[in-house]
């Protein structure tokens, strides 16, 4: 018999209540471990993938040079993906985009702070800025004036570094943000038939990986890419050099007949790159180093040698044939 109580003029039996205490736990129980396995399986089906598409739509990129080459493909591509996408041209009007291209020059401080400022005011935030723009410049060293290798610096390098000055305070201030600078395996070997590039591309390398080092600390990922050669409007853009020099008309020579040998049909065309850089964009954590398209294999393990290096680079210049 179980002891029975008053609680008002309702008798209340505790054995009963002790039954029904367990069946209710049991009950409350099964509903609990049914609402948790179902929470995983939405989890798995439909929030991860709609919390990955909040975080893309929500995610803004800052890409210079998107008019054409690795810059317009990589940002047709991050567009397509539902990220926000602002493009910069010297001469956006010139082109049609699916994403918006807004006119900056890089030799322009005032041009670069414009830009800056006009996507932090459309957009609140820059979440990751590609440094792709640049030009090349073909011949040698020696026949490049003063004016013609401040002008490939002016983008290459002081335009990239400006650039990154300009966007760094938003980042700092989120506590997080990537950069990612495409360079060149021309920034870490060296190239005799476009010095001045070369040269340029060294300097964008030691750049970024001492920025790499300083910024870490505000939860900012940089990142290099360097591809070797492909078909681009790089060509097409490359800056004439003012001077000529008899002594170099054999070297001069040489590059035109190297220039000749070089078949658009044959040359890789920018996609892997573009999808590559798309890829960091993406991924959670990134290294610095990323190196594509032809030598970038050989390349590093040829570095490990300095004069097995330099060696190479005569003979597939053909620098030999000038002795």
């Amino acid at each position: 018999m179980g002891v029975t109580f008053l609680i008002g003029i309702t008798p209340f039996n505790y054995k009963d209540y002790q039954r029904d205490s367990h069946l209710i736990f049991n009950f409350l129980s099964l509903i609990g471990f049914t609402v948790y396995y179902f929470q995983i399986a939405v989890k798995r089906t439909v929030t991860r993938p709609l919390y990955k598409q909040i975080i893309t739509m929500n995610k803004t990129i800052f890409i210079t040079g998107a008019s054409t080459g690795f810059g317009r493909v990589a940002a047709v591509l991050l567009h397509k993906k539902g990220y926000t996408v602002f493009g910069t041209s010297r001469s956006p009007s010139k082109h049609n985009t699916d994403f918006e291209l807004i006119e900056m020059d890089l030799t322009n401080g005032d041009s670069i702070k414009t830009a800056v400022a006009y996507v932090k005011q459309k957009s609140d935030r820059i979440d990751v800025l590609i440094n792709n723009a640049g030009r090349a410049m073909f011949g040698p060293m020696e026949e490049a004036s003063e004016q013609n290798t401040r002008e490939l610096f002016e983008t290459n390098v002081f335009g990239l570094i400006n650039v990154t000055n300009a966007v760094l305070p938003s980042m700092r201030q989120q506590k997080s943000g990537r950069i990612i600078n495409v360079s060149s395996l021309a920034g870490i070997a060296p190239v005799p038939t476009i010095g001045i590039y070369s040269a340029s591309k060294h300097a964008v390398e030691g750049y970024s990986k001492c920025l790499m080092l300083e910024v870490e600390q505000f939860g900012i990922d940089v990142a290099l890419v360097k591809p070797g050669e492909y078909l681009t409007e790089v060509f097409a853009n490359s800056i004439q050099q003012d001077l000529s020099i008899n002594d170099y008309q054999g070297f001069n020579d040489l590059i035109a007949k190297l220039e000749q040998q070089r078949k658009p049909e044959e040359m890789l065309k920018p996609d892997e790159v573009s999808q590559l850089i798309v890829d960091l964009v993406e991924a959670e954590s990134v290294t610095l180093d990323h190196l594509i398209g032809p030598f970038a294999d050989v390349i590093p393990e040829l570095s490990k040698t300095p004069q097995q290096l330099y060696a190479t680079s005569k003979e597939l210049y053909q620098l030999d044939t000038l002795l």
